[in-house]
């Protein structure tokens, strides 16, 4: 964490605001969406505003889940969605209004479990990838690929 960072997390006064930027990714699709009133440009990408509900993943969750939530007044979402036949991946950023550009903390690639969306919102839940679940080797060791492997 930047000393700057921390800073602001136990100041009871600070002149910058947290930002969240969201991505979400189907296929050739990206939709960027920011929590801020006005667009805001971050790495080069502009994300339009929109109302969101973040809640990050509990210490206590086995798989971290992250669930977003979209103030849907216009009903765009819903449409994108309903035309997604695979699950789009959600990218969740924190970063601050004077450095938009440094990504504080961020859970990328997270897999859309559920869609949930009524006339006024649409909430997103996925979890997110555990590197220490992967299996180990990662390759199959069958007769096929090593000739001699059940001749020891």
């Amino acid at each position: 964490m930047r000393p700057q960072l921390n800073y602001m997390l136990n100041s009871l006064a600070v002149s910058d605001l947290f930002i969240f930027l969201v991505t979400i990714k189907h296929g050739n699709d990206v939709y960027r969406f920011t929590q801020m009133h006005t667009e805001v440009t971050s790495r080069g990408e502009v994300y339009k505003p929109i109302g969101l509900d973040i809640k990050w993943p509990s210490p206590r969750d086995t798989l971290p889940r992250v669930s977003v939530a979209f103030d849907n007044v216009g009903l765009d979402l819903i449409d994108e969605f309903r035309e997604f036949i695979d699950p789009p991946t959600i990218s969740v950023e924190l970063t601050t209004s004077v450095s938009p550009d440094i990504i504080e903390k961020s859970y990328t690639d997270i897999k859309v479990d559920s869609v949930e969306y009524n006339v006024a919102s649409l909430s997103c839940t996925g979890t997110v990838k555990n590197m220490l679940s992967k299996q180990f080797p990662s390759e199959k060791y069958d007769v096929i690929g090593f000739n001699g492997i059940h001749y020891i």
